[in-house]
């Protein structure tokens, strides 16, 4: 997952990730940014196995 994820809500088996990345003063200050909404499919996530 990308840095600095700030809020999350889901609607209709959808997960939706919102970062202050996006923000100038962050990207200027860390060098990465993520200025989208990301999307996720819930069950996609949520039937995957975590590996280590």
């Amino acid at each position: 997952m990308p840095p600095m994820m700030e809020q999350i809500g889901n609607e209709d088996g959808q997960l939706y990730a919102v970062f202050e990345s996006g923000g100038r003063r962050y990207r200027d200050k860390y060098g990465v940014g993520v200025d989208r909404i990301l999307t996720f499919d819930l069950t996609t996530l949520l039937n995957n196995e975590v590996t280590r």
